[in-house]
Order: C-alpha cells, then structure tokens, then sequence
C-alpha cells in the first residue's frame, strides 16, 4: 500500500531562516496558493554542515515528503567565494548520490 505523501520538508540552518520559512508557509492563502504540509529540520551546526550534511539529514524524511528544499547562507558555508550555482549543484549533486 503506498501512504501519501507530506507535501515539503525543509532543512535550515539557523533559527532565523526557521522563523522565515514557517511566516511564508503559514501564510498560503496570501501567496495564492493551496495548503501545505510541511515540516522544517533546523540543523544544529549552522550553515556549514547544513551545507555538507544535507543528504544525510534529508534521508529520514525521503518516503514521507514529496519534496525537500535546504537552506543556509553562503557566507558561513565554508564557500564563501564561489558562485551560487556552484554551490547548489555540488548540494543537489550530494544528495542525488546520498538519498536517491
């Protein structure tokens, strides 16, 4: 029997992006969109490892969520100086290896 699936889990890297995300999420109807469901892991190390341990801190939640999303600054990260899109490839590149 397949279980349905939540709508979005997301990893963040502080409290502050915390509080971001559940403001945006709780507030659907002004963005037009439907309800979701949702839940936000908090990582405990900051932007770095929440950069680095993405994957891993994702596997617990790949067969209840239907999608994921990992957010952290990248000042912090401990790649500082490279591009944006370098940064999310090696993150996705990560977690296609880890959790896919």
């Amino acid at each position: 029997m397949n279980e349905i699936k939540k709508d979005l889990v997301v990893l963040v890297a502080d409290q502050d992006a915390e509080f971001a995300v559940r403001a945006l999420l709780t507030r659907l109807l002004a963005l037009r969109i439907r309800d979701i469901e949702f839940k936000i892991v908090t990582h405990p190390y900051h932007d770095g490892s929440c950069r680095k341990d993405a994957a891993e801190y994702m596997r617990p939640y790949l067969d209840s969520y239907e999608h994921l999303l990992v957010l952290f600054d990248r000042h912090g990260s401990g790649r500082d100086q490279d591009a944006r899109e370098d940064i999310e490839r090696d993150v996705e590149n990560d977690l296609k290896k880890k959790v896919g």
